[in-house]
């Protein structure tokens, strides 16, 4: 009996290994494209086996009019819900069919049962008894917008979002499938469409800039945001157009890393070219590639800040302030008329010389470093030039309190 249970666990595991499948080549990054064109955003929460961890893509479409068009990044090659371009996925598939080439076919989830229905049919299959790694799955925009379950023209004014399950069929077999719980022999793929664009309902808003090498760094306002908004996009403009086009747009500028659209924040805008100024403006991207509108320019010109602390010759005060300032003035004449008129003076100017200048690059990279220079230099700054002043004002005061103090006194 014993060996009896083992050999039929033994066969049901031959059994469960050897259906056809279906699986994601690359699950880290999965490939996934409109045409070849167009890479679709993609997030992905495991293999894409279990219905709650899909492969989510982000489909944008455009309508008849030119509104989604100026405010993608395709622009006018922005694909409409009849286009005939495929939405392509790369796959791995196992074929254990010894008579039949089985093809990658879509089904959507009915709303009405668990069952789920045809959508359409890739055109490349996996030949008979055979592994085919890399396949890619096409699926044309027109015959997932037409499907019963997808509605398209819904997407135009707000995101729609559906299951769908990938899945293995012969040719000419256009059946329903009983609901893929387990997605033993298939992928679930949640496909996300849109073609909503954002107006006046969001305005973004540059707030402030500070001055790098090679670097601006801007603080901003989003009023606000949005569950499908992806990064942030930084652009050098001619000039400001309040409706958003790509028209007046010179370039966009290099940041690291996405930075991911808060209320409130910061972005780096990298690898400028130091001594020409900017007009920068920027836009709130989503998963589908639509942009918000433009937010107004700030103009900013990056320093070379070799060129501008050599210059300056005041490390720590040069690198807080970051530009040509009073305060920095000040302490450049205390240092060319007191201290470097004296031994100890000019040891001191020596020693800062020669250690200053490496902590530099750190205090330019954090900017609470720098804000916290400003207050000690504006403070000596005040103590220098007017502590005399408040001294005697503050005995004046006492001495006036004193005296109303005393003639407050009764007999």
């Amino acid at each position: 009996m014993k060996y009896f249970i083992l050999g039929f666990l033994f066969t049901l595991s031959i059994l469960s290994t050897s259906a056809s499948t279906v699986r994601i080549s690359d699950t880290t990054a999965p490939v996934v494209n409109v045409g070849n064109i167009y890479s679709v955003y993609n997030t992905l929460g495991g293999d894409g086996t279990s219905s709650s961890a899909p492969l989510k893509l982000y489909i944008p479409i455009s309508g008849s009019g030119t509104t989604q068009s100026n405010n993608h990044i395709l622009t006018t090659s922005l694909f409409k819900a009849d286009s005939t371009l495929t939405l392509n996925t790369t796959i791995d598939v196992v074929n254990t069919d010894d008579t039949n080439v089985l093809y990658p076919t879509l089904y959507v989830k009915d709303d009405a049962s668990t069952n789920y229905l045809f959508v359409s049919r890739s055109s490349s299959g996996c030949s008979t008894a055979s592994t085919c790694e890399d396949l890619v799955s096409s699926f044309t925009i027109d015959s997932i917008c037409d499907s019963a379950e997808i509605d398209c023209t819904g997407a135009l004014s707000s995101p729609i979002t559906v299951t769908t399950y990938l899945f293995l069929s012969q040719t000419a077999v256009d059946t329903s499938i009983s609901d893929p719980t387990s997605g033993t022999d298939g992928i679930f793929v949640e496909l996300n469409i849109s073609g909503a664009v954002y107006d006046s309902s969001v305005t973004n808003t540059l707030t402030s800039v500070e001055k790098g090498d090679e670097r601006l760094k801007f603080y901003y306002t989003i009023s606000a945001i949005q569950n499908n908004f992806r990064d942030i996009a930084i652009f050098d403009v001619s000039s400001y157009n309040s409706s958003f086009g790509l028209a007046g747009i010179n370039e966009i500028l290099s940041i690291d890393d996405d930075v991911t659209p808060e209320a409130s924040g910061s972005f780096e805008a990298k690898n400028l070219t130091n001594n020409r100024t900017y007009n920068i403006s920027f836009a709130v991207r989503d998963y589908y590639g639509f942009y918000t509108p433009l937010s107004s320019t700030l103009s900013a010109t990056p320093l070379d800040i070799a060129e501008f602390l050599e210059k300056n010759q005041c490390y720590f005060i040069s690198a807080g302030f970051m530009e040509q300032h009073y305060v920095l003035n000040y302490f450049r004449y205390i240092r060319d008329h007191y201290l470097l008129k004296v031994k100890l003076g000019q040891s001191f100017v020596e020693f800062y010389y020669k250690t200053a200048p490496q902590y530099v690059p750190y205090i330019i990279e954090h900017p609470f470093i720098q804000a916290l220079i400003r207050v000690v230099a504006y403070s000596v700054y005040f103590v220098l030039n007017f502590g005399l002043y408040a001294l005697s004002l503050y005995l004046l005061v006492r001495f006036l309190f004193s005296k109303v103090s005393k003639n407050a006194i009764p007999e």
